[in-house]
């Protein structure tokens, strides 16, 4: 009708009719051709009126609501009318809304008659004439159940992997446990048996040097004896170590706090090092499992170790305390600073051991370093 009435003004105006009806030809293409590409976009178009009812609609629209909603579309209807009776109000209130000015995008999914979940977005906008009156609304509906079905199948993976990850994490925590507990044992026997006859043998053997004369002739015996017990001596010092490596004897005789305690007042009588310590009474009042005892022991152990090795400090400050559930410790140190290259050299074992046991406890630990020393930053939950 449009076409024609640009036609009959062309005749109008002076053009011949010849040359109208070959305008009017050219629109019927230009018109037909935007058709096709209406009709065959992935998009699905509903173009609506103030009152709701249906003016436009492209193919992929009908093929759209056939297929959610079972009939076909039909210009004048109220696309209300298609909308099941649970959602007519929501929706004919989102629409007013729209005709009010506003812009809205949804996603919404059903499942269609032969059984598949169907998800579609909606984007909404008013459309408005050249003095700004809105005439209508237009709906772009886009089948989006491909990317869903991609997204739930990336959702699906992403929560197997995080059960996996979980439950090797807890079975790395297991094989933490009965490690220590292992250690523990040996650890036990170790002292008792190999410690006692170490002891045994060294006081067995005083008492033969002492049956000896002083004469000439005892004198190398007397020698030899001597050395045997200093060799002695050396081998229980040597199982004392080797017994604390594996698990501090002391954190189970007077726990860990005194033994944190004893670690600091060996560090000032073997450097001569200012060390103050700082714990909290609630700290004190913890009850810590084997492996959380164990990893704040080591650490407090590896960090003081290494302000030996490296730091060239002369004054070092360790913090403990709790929060409702969190156990903070900083440990600094006014040494050479920790290097990057330092935190990320491949032999350094003491704290990459400490990561990971700080890791398996669902903590956090932080080296940082500068000019004016370094400072370990530890977070560790205790009600996990």
């Amino acid at each position: 009708m449009e076409s024609e009435l640009n036609v009959l003004g062309i005749i109008k105006n002076g053009k011949s009719e010849k040359e109208a009806r070959e305008l009017s030809m050219d629109l019927q293409k230009t018109d037909s051709h935007l058709r096709i590409i209406f009709d065959n976009t992935e998009t699905a178009y509903v173009l609506l009126d103030t009152k709701l009812n249906i003016m436009h609609f492209n193919v992929m629209a009908e093929k759209g609501f056939m297929r959610e909603f079972g009939k076909m579309l039909e210009i004048g209807s109220n696309i209300i009318d298609y909308m099941p009776d649970d959602r007519k109000a929501e929706t004919k209130e989102d629409y007013c809304k729209v005709l009010e000015g506003e812009q809205l995008s949804y996603e919404s999914n059903f499942v269609a008659p032969y059984g598949q979940l169907i998800w579609f977005n909606f984007e909404l906008s008013p459309v408005v004439s050249d003095q700004y009156k809105i005439l209508g609304l237009v709906m772009a509906i886009t089948d989006i159940t491909k990317k869903k079905k991609v997204e739930l199948v990336k959702e699906k993976l992403t929560e197997a992997l995080r059960a996996s990850h979980l439950g090797l994490k807890k079975l790395v925590v297991h094989s933490q446990t009965v490690r220590e507990e292992e250690r523990l044992r040996i650890a036990r026997e170790v002292h008792d048996e190999l410690g006692q006859l170490l002891t045994s043998t060294k006081i067995e053997l005083s008492m033969i040097k002492k049956k000896l004369s002083s004469s000439a002739e005892n004198e190398l015996l007397h020698n030899d004896f001597t050395h045997a017990i200093d060799l002695i001596d050396k081998s229980i010092k040597s199982v004392k170590k080797i017994v604390t490596d594996l698990r501090p004897e002391m954190l189970d005789e007077i726990g860990l706090v005194e033994s944190i305690k004893w670690q600091v007042e060996e560090f000032i009588k073997n450097t001569g090092i200012v060390c103050s310590l700082s714990i909290s009474k609630e700290f004190e009042e913890l009850k810590c499992e084997i492996n959380l005892s164990t990893t704040l022991y080591r650490i407090v152990q590896e960090a003081l170790t290494n302000i030996i090795k490296h730091a060239h400090a002369t004054t070092v400050k360790i913090v403990i305390k709790v929060s409702i559930d969190n156990i903070f410790m900083v440990i600094q140190d006014n040494g050479a600073g920790i290097t990057e290259d330092q935190k990320k050299k491949k032999n350094s074992y003491g704290l990459t051991g400490l990561k990971e046991r700080v890791l398996l406890l669902n903590g956090i630990i932080d080296f940082t370093g500068n000019k004016s020393g370094t400072v370990i930053y530890v977070q560790i939950p205790y009600s996990i």
